[in-house]
């Protein structure tokens, strides 16, 4: 092992010493060798196509990598493709507006070699610097899911060694689809976290009074019926009242209104948005004999509907603080991104060996938004006129948006939209795979390959402060909340979340929804800090006598 082997790698396994060992049991590569530019560096080249190429200018490589980054002076997050001699990444370091670096190196045989000829020390030594070489797609992602937060590292962008990236497009190009995968799904968090993030907290912490009071019991069920508010629901309502009398039946909050004026009750109605929108969906009433199964999140004129009630936690960091330190609220699966996808959660943590679903069409059949008598009837209906009817209106909701796929089904067109294709991506992959079997009602939606049984569900653990149950279920709401400001009173963001022990950095991720919601600071600290005074007064006012 070389003098700079040996440094690097002792200054890798400090952070990452999974990578540091499979370097260290790897080969070098045969293909890298060593020049000399006339500035006196060395520089990795690549024999590829019967030829060395360098992997930086044999002039003068720093030089080069100082022009190559002036005028970038914005905030942000890079992911940098090749590692090369890390001359390209030294000047990345030297700038605060730079708030994270990782680097992917495809060959792991490659990086060896490179982490033997070059001192990486100043590089290693920065805590924004991660290094992956040789990594599966999956380990790209994951990674990417963990560092890159937007509200704590602004933008992003990928810096590409370009002589290393064309020595091996294939590989780079599947490293790329992995970090564009990442970055679509950590946008479509930051997009809804920008969106309700304050919302989010804001109803919790006003929900906590009636979450401190004994929950009603969850039924258990053989058999479950999830009904959704789709236009194909119109359809099965017989077969829904036949089927009803030997299961449990587990009503969207959207399917409610259609569900009354059947004549139906259904035995849980389910609830997860936080928008006060969501109210409009009991305007005709809620079933005194159901449960309400709701987000701690959920509007607290929404969860004040129903005598009884249950609250869950979704994967909220607040949601989970409470729930390890205060009451085991249950885990619901919300990530499917739409209250069908969460009520066959529910089905399965109620013991279900076999769900059908009724109105779940994700896609606009017919032209049509939902079924009938949902909630936007009611106001469409009072402003239709002979030459702007009610179907018309109906039409111009699913028209409005930007971009529809069209089909025809069973003789009538079919629209759908990106969200509607990624909620049955993710519906399909979520369950699948032993456990129940999920079976979907004929109707006149999209048809789901529901062809295997649905993982079980998963249950969540109880986790106290001390690590036994039920030592602190005696705290009031009142305390819970006071004990989580003083937590968050005491963080320090000066070295940022990387130096926070498990406990602070769990009291410092509940801020980061609301850092998403709130307008962009200058560092991640004053970012932290500002998320901070926004929680610390909206406590002091839900505390306050």
């Amino acid at each position: 092992m070389t003098s700079h082997l040996e440094a690097n790698l002792r200054l890798l396994s400090r952070r990452q010493p999974e990578v540091a060992g499979r370097v260290a049991r790897s080969r070098p590569s045969g293909s890298v060798s060593w020049l000399q530019a006339r500035s006196g560096e060395p520089v990795p080249a690549l024999f590829r196509s019967g030829r060395l190429r360098p992997l930086h200018s044999l002039v003068d490589p720093r030089a080069e990598a100082v022009r190559a980054v002036e005028g970038e002076a914005r905030r942000g997050f890079v992911v940098a493709l090749g590692l090369g001699g890390g001359y390209q990444l030294l000047p990345l370091i030297e700038r605060a507006e730079v708030t994270g670096l990782l680097v992917v190196e495809p060959d792991i045989e490659t990086a060896r070699s490179l982490l033997e000829g070059c001192d990486f020390r100043r590089l290693l030594e920065d805590p924004r610097f991660e290094l992956l070489a040789g990594p599966e797609e999956r380990e790209i992602e994951e990674t990417l899911l963990a560092r890159y937060l937007p509200a704590l590292s602004g933008g992003f962008r990928t810096l590409p060694l370009r002589a290393r990236v064309d020595c091996d497009p294939e590989r780079f190009a599947e490293a790329a689809g992995a970090i564009s995968r990442a970055i679509d799904a950590v946008s479509r968090d930051f997009s809804t976290q920008a969106a309700f993030g304050a919302r989010w907290m804001r109803n919790m912490i006003m929900n906590l009074e009636a979450a401190e009071r004994e929950p009603a019991p969850l039924p258990g069920a053989e058999e479950a019926l999830v009904v959704g508010a789709g236009p194909s629901l119109d359809r099965q309502m017989e077969r829904l009242a036949a089927m009803r009398r030997n299961a449990v039946t587990i009503a969207t909050d959207a399917a409610l209104p259609r569900l009354r004026a059947g004549g139906l009750s259904p035995d849980v109605v389910l609830s997860i948005d936080c928008q006060h929108a969501g109210y409009l969906h009991f305007l005709g009433g809620f079933p005194p004999e159901a449960l309400l199964a709701v987000d701690l999140a959920s509007p607290p004129r929404v969860v004040r509907l129903a005598e009884r009630r249950l609250f869950f936690a979704s994967g909220h960091p607040f949601a989970r603080y409470l729930s390890r330190r205060w009451r085991p609220f249950r885990d619901l699966d919300t990530s499917g991104g739409n209250v069908g996808h969460a009520a066959v959660s529910l089905a399965l943590a109620m013991g279900a060996r076999r769900v059908t679903l009724f109105g779940i069409d994700l896609s606009y059949p017919e032209g049509r938004p939902y079924a009938r008598e949902s909630f936007v009837f009611p106001h469409l209906s009072r402003s239709s006129l002979r030459i702007a009817p009610l179907e018309g209106s109906l039409l111009g909701l699913v028209l409005a948006h930007p971009v529809l796929t069209r089909e025809q089904a069973g003789g009538a067109i079919r629209y759908g939209t990106d969200a509607f294709a990624a909620y049955r991506a993710r519906f399909e992959s979520a369950f699948q795979g032993g456990g129940a079997r999920i079976e979907q009602a004929e109707g006149i939606g999209v048809r789901l390959a529901l062809d295997l049984p649905a993982k079980p569900s998963r249950e969540t653990r109880r986790l106290s402060a001390s690590g036994r149950a039920g030592e602190v279920d005696a705290l009031s709401w009142r305390q819970i909340l006071a004990r989580y400001e003083e937590g968050i009173d005491a963080l320090s963001f000066d070295d940022g979340l990387d130096s926070l022990d498990e406990e602070r950095r769990e009291l410092a991720l509940t801020l980061l929804p609301i850092a998403a919601a709130l307008p962009p600071r200058a560092s991640p600290r004053e970012t932290l800090e500002g998320a901070r005074s926004w929680a610390r007064s909206l406590i002091g006012r839900r505390l306050s006598p």
